[in-house]
């Protein structure tokens, strides 16, 4: 197995790797990572306990990635607002409050960046979760072409 602190077993080399179309060398090095786990689990040996509890979602989110770059701010902003607006909806019809806003910006070509606020009190109010998503929107000091935008809301605990 290839060292991770080798050049050519690094994170970093593979990522290069698969960018570039070659996949060989961190197809294999994982396949032999994980094949061990992949063959417990498929052969039903997993010791995880079984949880008979519903998983409850801690958030909802919405996030567009677009085909264009998008390199007007007045545009992200109202970008940000439409998708503040969609994620209002499906808390609304959850009857959650929310406690937190993120907005999430992804510069071309691929670099993520994440801004969030705490709202004063848990609501599920369009307006405030709108107003708290443009408010972390404001945070984000660079102006560079936009790829992807996403906006979460935290549900209060």
């Amino acid at each position: 197995m290839t060292d991770a602190n080798s050049d050519h077993g690094s994170i970093t080399h593979w990522i290069e790797e698969i960018r570039e179309g070659e996949t060989g060398e961190a197809a294999r090095v994982l396949w032999e990572r994980y094949f061990d786990r992949l063959v417990h689990l498929a052969r039903g040996r997993d010791r995880s306990p079984v949880v008979g509890t519903p998983y409850v979602a801690r958030s909802r989110s919405r996030e567009v990635t677009y085909q264009q770059d998008l390199d007007d701010w007045g545009r992200v902003r109202g970008e940000v607002a439409l998708l503040a607006g969609r994620v209002s909806r499906d808390v609304a019809a959850e009857q959650r409050p929310v406690a937190r806003v993120v907005v999430k910006v992804r510069y071309a070509p691929f670099l993520t960046h994440t801004h969030s606020v705490g709202l004063e009190s848990p609501t599920t109010e369009a307006g405030a979760i709108e107003k708290a998503a443009l408010a972390a929107l404001d945070r984000f000091t660079e102006r560079r072409p936009v790829r992807l935008l996403g906006v979460r809301a935290e549900f209060a605990p």
